[in-house]
């Protein structure tokens, strides 16, 4: 209320309320034996509005009432903050690139996001309750049984494994993992491209190598340093455990 104790003794109650007169509920609330709860909008001492919880119990004629007043300002902020995060979670939970999905010690589906059901093909009600192995692919039941008996165990902090996706491909999950008391939790994200642009970078590493290894002469790739970071002479890396110098392997000088 903005104000002490000795302030507010003698102020009469209908003083702190919005309204103009107390309302019959209000009135009917603090006159009744039960105990009563409301919320009512309430004027401070300085003027300021306010939203507040009551909670009255009448004592008698002469007692009067007990009333429990509490301000439900932080209260409702707080209720905001809590959706917000709650809405913040659903939205990680559905982010199209992190996969999540949550199983009991069998490995039975509780919970699968929005992302395993798109690359499956599934709906919610068509993954429940299955082993999670029957959405895998490129793997016998023996390997499964022996990776899932690695995670229940926790010798495993992070496992890859193929989805079968709805569009007969299969997409690769980096799945890290979590055990609470009764369940597995396997959070990660979709790799596919990451591989495929790994493999193409690769390939193309293959491809420089072959081309500088067949090229006549001795080929040297540098950095700003000078020293050799490739080189088509194995026997000029092969003599040391760190990157030569370009000049130490050509020349009898290091000027």
């Amino acid at each position: 209320m903005d104000a002490d104790g000795q302030l507010l003794n003698g102020t009469h109650i209908g003083r702190f309320l919005a309204q103009t007169s107390i309302p019959q509920r209000v009135l009917n609330a603090l006159r009744s034996r039960n105990k009563s709860d409301f919320v009512v909008n309430v004027i401070t001492k300085s003027n300021r509005t306010k939203q507040a919880s009551v909670i009255s119990l009448m004592i008698g004629k002469e007692e009067g009432a007990i009333l429990v007043v509490q301000d439900v300002e932080d209260k409702l902020e707080l209720m905001r903050l809590l959706k917000q995060k709650e809405n913040d979670l659903l939205r990680l939970v559905n982010n199209k690139s992190l996969i999540i999905v949550r199983t009991d010690m069998q490995s039975r589906i509780v919970f699968a996001n929005k992302t395993f059901l798109i690359l499956t093909g599934f709906m919610e009600e068509g993954v429940l309750g299955k082993s999670i192995e029957s959405f895998l692919g490129k793997i016998s039941s023996y390997e499964f049984k022996a990776i899932w008996e690695k995670i229940i165990n926790q010798d495993l902090t992070q496992v890859e494994f193929l989805i079968k996706s709805n569009d007969k491909s299969h997409a690769s999950w980096l799945a890290y993992i979590q055990l609470t008391a009764d369940e597995v939790v396997l959070s990660g994200i979709d790799i596919t491209e990451l591989r495929k642009t790994r493999a193409m970078l690769e390939g193309h590493q293959k491809l420089l190598n072959d081309v500088f290894e067949n090229m006549p002469g001795k080929v040297m790739v540098i950095n700003r340093n000078f020293e050799v970071v490739f080189t088509n002479c194995t026997n000029i890396v092969e003599k040391s455990d760190k990157l030569p110098s370009c000049h130490e392997t050509n020349m009898p000088t290091k000027s």
